[in-house]
């Protein structure tokens, strides 16, 4: 009976911090895969409307919006992003959500994302950059939301790069390169401009939009162009056979795998797996 009391509650431990683990996987590819959600607003209350695709508060509502945000806030800081991923998986995240801002820079919840990513990274200039993006959109409005991202990201911005981006929070302009957005919003590392349609993230982040507007056959086209290119991709190929997968489509994939030329041997048996999922193809 001593043993049992132990026992059991050790289990019941495990399991729970079993389905969190996984929760928290699922939640993270559920975002790549679907992107940004923008939290719902209470009926009459914090009204949101779109412009040109751009998800945005009405003028005057982001003070409003601060209690609405705020729990998305703590969302993602507290749940999605802490999960021990590796920090390269997190570079990824946060160059794919920059992406997705450079087509929706008004899309407050990929904005919070990228900070929280910078911050996990524990990057101060990319956390400077991310939360200085969201200021700009923001635009003298949301000074709740303002003050709970320069609390939570104090530790890792410096007091230096903290009191720059409280002037960027005062009402009337701090300085011209402080209210002028950029020609891309997306804050780039490499000191050599991306070549478009080569670049793995590029590639990756079309296909994903394609997925997402439902344009699945876009989406194949422009990974197999890729593949055709950067055979090496690994993440492309992945997501390229998931796509035949889900329209068990053994042809394509058989005249595709055809057009690559010799793969690692991990990728190969990636393709040889997927095959033997399907059907051969019937014979006309």
């Amino acid at each position: 009976m001593r043993k049992e009391g132990v026992v059991l509650p050790f289990i019941s431990f495990a399991i729970v911090d079993l389905f969190h683990y996984y929760d928290v996987v699922f939640m993270t590819l559920l975002s790549l895969r679907q992107g940004p959600v923008i939290p719902e607003a209470e009926p009459n209350e914090h009204p949101l409307v779109q412009v040109e695709g751009d998800a945005y508060a009405s003028p005057g509502k982001f003070d409003a919006l601060d209690a609405a945000w705020d729990p998305a806030f703590h969302d993602y800081a507290g749940h999605l992003f802490p999960v021990r991923l590796h920090r390269s998986q997190l570079k990824r995240l946060l160059e794919s959500f920059k992406y997705r801002l450079g087509r929706h820079p008004r899309d407050l919840v990929s904005h919070v994302r990228c900070i929280f990513l910078a911050r996990a990274l524990a990057d101060a200039d990319a956390t400077f950059e991310a939360c200085k993006a969201l200021f700009q959109v923001l635009a003298g409005k949301g000074q709740g939301l303002r003050a709970h991202v320069l609390r939570e990201c104090a530790a890792v911005l410096g007091e230096a790069r903290l009191q720059r981006l409280e002037s960027l929070g005062q009402p009337g302009p701090s300085s011209a390169g402080d209210l002028l957005f950029p020609s891309h919003p997306i804050v780039i590392c490499d000191a050599q401009p991306r070549a478009e349609g080569n670049d793995t993230l590029d590639a990756l982040g079309e296909a994903h939009d394609f997925l997402e507007n439902g344009q699945v056959a876009e989406a194949r086209h422009c990974l197999e162009n890729h593949l055709l290119q950067a055979p090496g991709d690994r993440e492309a190929h992945t997501l390229l056979l998931e796509i035949y997968r889900r329209a068990n489509d053994r042809a394509a994939l058989d005249a595709m795998r055809s057009r690559l030329p010799d793969l690692p041997q991990e990728i190969a048996d990636l393709w040889a797996a997927a095959a033997m999922t399907m059907a051969q193809p019937t014979a006309t």
